[in-house]
């Protein structure tokens, strides 16, 4: 079997676009803080850390290997 970050990039953007819909930036009600307390850790139960981790996180762009030949017709 082979190693992949599939599932890793997948929670990740599920936590970014949750982070997108609820943060807003200097409402101290609705800081990072509290986005991670009320909506993240009930239901993936990470922690803060992890959480910022999660929010900086970037799929990779899979780039073509320009070296490999390519069979056109």
């Amino acid at each position: 079997m082979a190693y992949n970050k599939k599932g890793y990039y997948l929670r990740a953007r599920l936590i970014q676009e949750i982070t997108a819909r609820y943060y807003e930036p200097e409402n101290h009600a609705k800081c990072h803080k509290q986005v991670w307390k009320t909506q993240i850790y009930p239901r993936f139960g990470i922690c803060y850390r992890t959480y910022l981790k999660y929010c900086k996180a970037k799929e990779p762009i899979l780039n073509e290997d320009i070296r490999q030949l390519k069979i056109e017709f």
